[in-house]
């Protein structure tokens, strides 16, 4: 009896486990197994070999682990005067399949139940029993398996040791429906921005607002010219150029003598000063005759333009430079603008200018303003020009 009451308990402990939930799932339910086989009874029962038919029900708890009941008539008979045996085992047995995914699945089970045997003279017996054994399937269908297996089989009461072999199929019945997915739920944005509400942190966006990943409008600049786009009457300015608070393009002029920084060749000049397209600042209309360096009384009103200036401004500094046009020599060309200049130097330090703040030099025929091809250009390269030092 203590070693029934041990064998429950162990199929109860093997039983319990099996039940436990699996990440894996099973495709049916059920499965039913006829089969047919032997059973060899040990040697001192005084029973010959018999034959057997079975019928066994399973119930899968996942693709490993199956729950199953069974019932076996067995036929055979004694071996003294032949008398015929009818036995019946009834088990309840626990499986645990290996490889679960393949065709080919080993299996092994524990079990218990009860063993009867009914001779046609005498007295029937039941015994309880303990049972363990090992098999193999292979599907030879979706549904549907050949089965062979071989069970250890232990009566109680006398105990003796019984083996059981098997074999049959298995269907496998009560398909399961496939779990239905969970459908997420549903994400609130409120504001439409693409953010969800749980992590916007700047709701009520307007439609059609760029955010970035914190629901926060992100300012485009498409041009980057520091206006946003929403802004930008004149997008698509040019990398580096200056533009006002619409975004338009403005005139980089930083001596504010009205010529493009870009294209002033003349930089620095003071407040009030006339320049030419180069930036460059010239005594505007101040020319001399071929080959002279006095300067006519017609001109002497521009000059006093320039001593205001150079008055209003006390801090600045310039080169005179004188210039000839392109007819004599190079020697006789060089000192006529150096004598070009320096008159000019003389006229203003006899209206105030202070000497040292004053240079000259000459240049000779370099740099024309004009084409020396003709009269008038020849006339406007006579000049002189004012250049700020630093």
């Amino acid at each position: 009896m203590k070693r029934c009451m041990k064998a429950l308990a162990l199929v109860a402990v093997v039983m319990v486990w099996a039940g436990q939930p699996s990440a894996e799932g099973s495709d049916y339910r059920f499965d039913l197994s006829p089969m047919v086989g032997g059973h060899i009874f040990e040697g001192n029962q005084n029973l010959d070999d018999g034959y057997t038919m079975g019928l066994a029900l399973g119930y899968a708890i996942n693709q490993r682990c199956t729950l199953e009941g069974g019932f076996t008539w067995i036929s055979t008979e004694t071996k003294k005067f032949d008398v015929d045996v009818d036995g019946q085992r009834y088990s309840l047995d626990a499986l645990y399949h290996f490889m679960p995914e393949e065709a080919l699945r080993p299996f092994v089970l524990i079990g218990a139940g009860a063993l009867r045997l009914d001779p046609d003279v005498g007295d029937s017996e039941t015994d309880f029993m303990a049972e363990y054994g090992a098999g193999l399937k292979y599907a030879i269908m979706d549904n549907l398996d050949l089965r062979a297996e071989l069970r250890h089989v232990m009566p109680f009461d006398d105990f003796y040791n019984n083996l059981a072999w098997q074999l049959g199929i298995s269907w496998r019945f009560g398909k399961r429906e496939a779990a239905a997915e969970e459908e997420p739920m549903a994400v609130m944005d409120s504001d439409g921005d693409g953010v969800p509400d749980d992590v916007d942190a700047c709701p009520n966006t307007p439609a059609g607002q760029v955010v970035d990943e914190l629901g926060c409008p992100v300012v485009l600049d498409s041009d980057g010219d520091g206006v946003p786009d929403d802004m930008d009457v004149c997008p698509n300015t040019p990398a580096g150029q200056p533009v006002d608070e619409l975004g338009c393009p403005v005139i980089a002029d930083a001596d504010g003598d009205g010529v493009e920084d870009s294209m002033d060749r003349c930089p620095d000049t003071p407040q009030g000063a006339v320049v030419d397209s180069r930036g460059c600042w010239v005594i505007q209309g101040l020319t001399f005759d071929t080959g002279e360096t006095r300067i006519k009384s017609d001109f002497l009103p521009l000059l006093n333009e320039v001593v205001e200036i150079l008055m209003t401004n006390p801090d600045v500094r310039v080169s005179i430079e004188g210039y000839t046009d392109s007819q004599g020599s190079d020697s006789a060309n060089q000192r006529i603008s150096e004598g070009r200049a320096k008159a000019v130097q003389e006229y203003f330090v006899s209206k105030g200018v202070a000497e040292g703040r004053l240079e000259y030099q000459g240049f000779g025929e370099e740099n024309p303003v004009a084409d020396n091809e003709t009269e008038e250009g020849r006339k406007q390269n006579r000049r002189v020009e004012l250049r700020p030092l630093q």
